[in-house]
C-alpha cells in the first residue's frame, strides 16, 4: 500500500514537473518570439532610415543634376542667343558668304524674284526703265517655278516678254529676248543680296516682291483684265479719231464744199491735217512773226495745193473758227516788215465764226475718203 503510494506520489511529481517544464518553454519561446519582434523592428528602423538616407541623397544628387543642367542649358542659350544676336546685328552690305546664305534661305520666292528683276533693272536701265513702269501698273509680274529653272512673265502692257531664269548654285544664269546683250548675263544672289537687302535698299527691294505673284491664276486674271482695258481704251481712241475726222472733214465742207471729192483727180487729191499751237506766227515764211495766233489751229491742206487750204479753231460746239490764211504768200507786201505785220493782223481781226452741224454726215464722208 505504502509502495502504490509512493509510487503515485512519484508519478504526480513527474507529472508536476513535466507541466512545469511546458511552462518553461511556453515562456522561453515567447520570450524568444519577443526577441524576434523586437529584432525585427530594429532592423525595420534601420532599414527605414537607410532608405531615408538614399532617397535623400538621391535628391541631392537629381537636385544637382539639374541644377547643372539648368545652367548648362542657360549657359547654352546665353551662347546662341548671343551669336543670334551678332548675327541679326550684322547688315546685309556686311555679310559674309556663309551669313548671306543663310539669309537667303530665309527670304520667300516673291523676295529672291525681286533680286533678280532689281539686277535686270539695273543692267538694262540705260535702254529702259521698265520696272518703275511695272510698279506702277495694276498688274503682277508672275514668276513660275518649275525644276532648276525660275521664269518670270513680263506684263504685256509694259514690256511683253519673258525672262528665263537657270540656278546654278549661287548664280543665276538669266536671258530676255529683250535689250540685247544687256538682258543676258549671269549674277549671284549672294551679291544681289548684299546689295539690294543693304539698309538704303531693302525697302524698294520689298516693294519690287509686292508685285510679283506666283499664282498663274492671278496673273492670268490681271493680264485678261489689263487687255481688256487696253482695248477699251483703243476702241475709245478710235472712236474720237473717227469723230475728230469727222469734224474735220465737216469743217473742210462747210467753207470748201466737196469739190475735191465730186472732181477726184483719179484719186490723186488728197487732204492732209497738221496743227498749229497758240502763240506761233500767222505768217511764218513773211517778214514779220510777231502777229500769233491767240488759239491752236487746225491746217487741212488740199493736195496739190490748187484744191484749197482751211486753218481754222474748233470751238467745240458745232462751229469754227476760220482765219483766212493765204495758200501762197506771193504778194511782195510779205517781204516787208510793216506791210506784212498789218496784214497778218487783219487775218487774226478778221477771223469769222462758221457753223459746221448744218454738214451731213454722207457729204463729210466723202472728205474723210480723202484725208490722210
Amino acid at each position: 500500500m505504502v509502495k502504490r503510494i509512493v509510487s503515485i506520489g512519484a508519478v504526480i511529481i513527474g507529472l508536476a514537473l513535466l507541466v512545469l517544464g511546458g511552462f518553461a518553454v511556453i515562456g522561453d519561446q515567447v520570450n524568444d518570439n519577443k526577441r524576434e519582434a523586437q529584432l525585427r523592428h530594429v532592423m525595420s528602423e534601420s532599414s527605414k532610415r537607410e532608405v531615408e538616407r538614399q532617397s535623400s541623397k538621391s535628391n541631392r544628387s537629381s537636385e544637382m543634376t539639374r541644377t547643372s543642367t539648368s545652367s548648362s542649358s542657360t549657359d547654352s542659350s546665353s551662347v546662341s542667343s548671343s551669336s543670334s544676336s551678332e548675327s541679326s546685328n550684322v547688315t546685309a552690305d556686311k555679310m559674309t558668304n556663309a551669313q548671306a546664305d543663310a539669309a537667303l534661305m530665309d527670304l520667300s520666292a516673291e523676295e529672291r524674284g525681286a533680286l533678280i528683276l532689281r539686277e535686270w533693272q539695273e543692267r538694262t536701265a540705260a535702254t529702259n526703265n521698265w520696272l518703275a513702269e511695272v510698279l506702277k501698273s495694276d498688274i503682277h509680274v508672275f514668276l513660275q517655278q518649275q525644276g532648276n529653272s525660275e521664269g518670270f512673265g513680263v506684263p504685256v502692257m509694259v514690256d511683253g516678254g519673258v525672262m528665263g531664269v537657270k540656278i546654278d548654285g549661287d548664280n543665276r544664269i538669266v536671258s530676255s529676248r529683250n535689250n540685247g546683250d544687256a538682258g543676258n548675263f549671269t549674277m549671284s544672289m549672294r551679291d544681289a543680296y548684299r546689295k539690294f537687302f543693304a539698309p538704303s535698299e531693302v525697302a524698294y527691294t520689298e516693294q519690287v516682291a509686292q508685285k510679283i505673284t506666283t499664282d498663274p491664276n492671278v496673273f492670268h486674271a490681271e493680264q485678261q483684265q489689263e487687255i481688256k482695258k487696253n482695248q477699251e481704251a483703243s476702241a475709245k481712241a478710235q472712236a474720237t479719231t473717227d469723230q475728230d475726222k469727222l469734224n474735220r472733214a465737216k469743217a473742210w465742207v462747210a467753207v470748201m464744199g466737196t469739190r475735191i471729192a465730186d472732181d477726184n483727180n483719179g484719186g490723186f487729191d488728197n487732204i492732209t491735217t497738221s496743227t498749229v499751237s497758240a502763240g506761233a506766227p500767222v505768217a511764218s515764211v513773211s517778214a514779220d512773226k510777231t502777229v500769233t495766233f491767240p488759239t491752236d489751229v487746225t491746217v487741212l491742206t488740199g493736195t496739190p495745193l490748187a484744191d484749197g487750204m482751211l486753218t481754222y479753231h474748233d470751238n467745240g460746239n458745232g462751229t469754227i473758227t476760220v482765219y483766212d490764211v493765204p495758200t501762197h504768200f506771193q504778194d511782195p507786201a510779205w517781204n516787208n516788215p510793216d506791210s506784212a505785220k498789218q496784214m497778218a493782223r487783219h487775218i487774226v481781226d478778221t477771223a469769222h465764226t462758221v457753223n459746221i452741224g448744218g454738214v451731213s454726215d454722207g457729204d463729210a464722208q466723202k472728205i474723210v475718203a480723202l484725208m490722210n
